[in-house]
């Protein structure tokens, strides 16, 4: 992670501007950097300013579970800070990301006496809870194919989807056999084509139809 300081006619978000945050800064992440490990004390509260990320879960075996992607104004680390817990998920940037950071402890201190804040906090939560039902329903009723594509469909670089794709199947809860099985299918239907570096996204429309919705932001 990156630190900078606000500039002088730099303000922060409009959201958080009545609150005169004392430990406002700004983070930057590289691409493929983790702006939470799982089991991990947090220090900061964050809001993205710009860039995605994606969030999972670790099991006891070390297999690993998507649970959704978070871009854009989205709020993390606010449910540790208000149970005092360390970071309960791993949330990793799958763009360069730049946030805002406010101190765990001047957030929390700052929400228990403004109303208004814990609404910001309420909405965030509420909206999250909608969107990770829906996701973790969609990852044990649909097959592969859709999450597959709506995975590729977030992760996707002006076109060219490039992963590990050991690390993919287990994120997807899958064998690494089907996973290729899939991506195969998908460039017999003509949505991908191989590429040296990964896959070609050759009809983007057909991919957002077979990704159903899932894990959109």
């Amino acid at each position: 992670m990156e630190r900078f300081s606000l500039g002088k006619k730099e303000a922060g978000p409009p959201q958080w501007e009545s609150y005169r945050f004392e430990s406002l800064f700004i983070a930057k992440f590289k691409k493929g950097e983790f702006l939470f490990v799982e089991g991990q004390p947090i220090e900061n509260v964050f809001l993205i300013k710009s860039g995605k990320t994606k969030v999972f879960l670790t099991g006891v075996e070390g297999r690993t579970l998507l649970v959704c992607f978070r871009a854009e104004n989205s709020l993390l680390g606010e449910v540790e800070m208000i149970l005092h817990s360390s970071a309960m998920s791993s949330i990793q940037a799958v763009t360069e990301v730049v946030c805002y950071a406010v101190s765990k402890e001047e957030f929390l201190k700052t929400a228990m006496r403004r109303s208004e804040l814990m609404g910001q906090i309420a909405w965030q939560l509420a909206e999250r809870t909608r969107t990770n039902t829906y996701n973790m329903s969609a990852n044990i009723l649909y097959g592969l194919e859709m999450r597959l594509c709506a995975y590729i469909e977030q992760t996707q670089n002006e076109g060219l989807f490039v992963d590990n794709l050991s690390a993919l199947s287990d994120l997807l809860g899958t064998s690494y056999r089907h996973l290729h099985h899939t991506l195969h299918l998908l460039c017999e239907k003509g949505i991908l084509q191989k590429h040296e570096k990964g896959y070609r996204i050759l009809d983007m429309e057909a991919l957002s139809k077979a990704a159903g919705g899932m894990y959109r932001l």
